[in-house]
């Protein structure tokens, strides 16, 4: 997914692998002329590096588990796993923490080199960097398209949301198979009435994951605005894990900020996102970034990111 130029800028933005509190493993944005978003870029660096332990050590651990109950309930090979258990300790700390640990100081020994080069070239007075951030022609050509549309806006699910659907109803599936499994082949070692209440209480879950997403969505989210609100080109103030802080500006001209989530995008300070809010009561609002909808637009602009 490519992001606009430097909102500060208008450089080319560069990429590193982090993460945050909502989504462990993301591609970061930052700006290595002026230097835009390198300190979240470091957190999420950091962050990363924490997750990515904490899996391989769980898989680790349960490697190791294994491996001790292997060598408890057969004792004849009790040489060849200790070899086993040793040798797959040695890998397990090679590639869960010398390989990643020096990627991971590399990437922070450049993002430091970047910021301090930016910091030094603004105190220098070198820097190209505007006071207030300015939005890209792509991204005021989404905003001109979604302002275009008349309501009802179409809206559908994000791609962040659509594979959560095709997710928990693939589990659905998997329970309802279960369920026919149970039904048509009674264990054993139950009887036949607890057999069927079984196959019935899988399948009934079944039903409640097919549906429980979209449900839950609907709702919980704010599609009437999207679809009949006003829409405005807000600005992302702060970002903290999954909550944002924006602001923007209703067609009467008055400034209006407001907190809300980011669900499925890589939205960073700085960046501009369509916000639909209510003419009567600005403060009534919803950034696009916060839903787990989108609008529906042509294929023509469908390669420009909307946050």
């Amino acid at each position: 997914m490519s992001f606009p130029d430097c909102p500060y800028c208008n450089a080319k933005v560069a990429y590193i692998r982090g993460g945050s509190k909502n989504r462990p493993i993301v591609r970061l944005p930052y700006c290595g002329s002026c230097g835009w978003n390198i300190p979240f870029a470091q957190k999420g660096v950091i962050s990363q590096w924490r997750w990515t332990i904490l899996v391989i050590f769980g898989f680790g651990l349960f490697i190791v588990a294994q491996i001790s109950v292997l060598m408890a309930t057969h004792p004849s090979i009790q040489w060849h796993g200790a070899v086993l258990l040793v040798g797959f300790t040695v890998t397990w700390v090679l590639v869960a923490y010398v390989l990643p640990n020096r990627k991971f100081k590399r990437d922070l020994r450049q993002l430091a080199s970047l910021r301090a080069a930016a910091e030094a070239r603004s105190k220098a007075g070198e820097s190209r960097r505007n006071d207030v951030p300015v939005p890209d022609a792509a991204t005021v050509e989404l905003f001109d398209f979604i302002r275009s549309t008349p309501c009802p806006r179409p809206v559908r699910f994000n791609p962040t949301a659509r594979l959560a659907i095709y997710l928990s109803r693939g589990f659905a599936l998997a329970y309802a198979l279960g369920a026919a499994r149970v039904l048509l082949f009674p264990i054993a070692s139950l009887a036949v009435s607890s057999s069927r209440l079984l196959a019935l209480g899988l399948f009934v879950f079944a039903i409640v994951l097919w549906f429980a997403f979209s449900m839950a969505a609907k709702l919980g989210d704010r599609t009437g605005l999207i679809k009949n609100g006003e829409v405005a080109l807000g600005r992302v103030l702060t970002r903290e894990g999954p909550k944002i802080a924006c602001e923007f500006s209703d067609a009467k001209g008055r400034v209006v900020q407001g907190k809300g989530k980011n669900l499925g995008h890589n939205v960073q300070e700085g960046m501009f996102i369509p916000v639909f809010y209510d003419p009567q009561d600005p403060t009534d609002h919803v950034a696009l970034c916060g839903s787990w909808y989108e609008i529906a637009v042509p294929k023509v602009v469908k390669r420009v990111r909307h946050a």
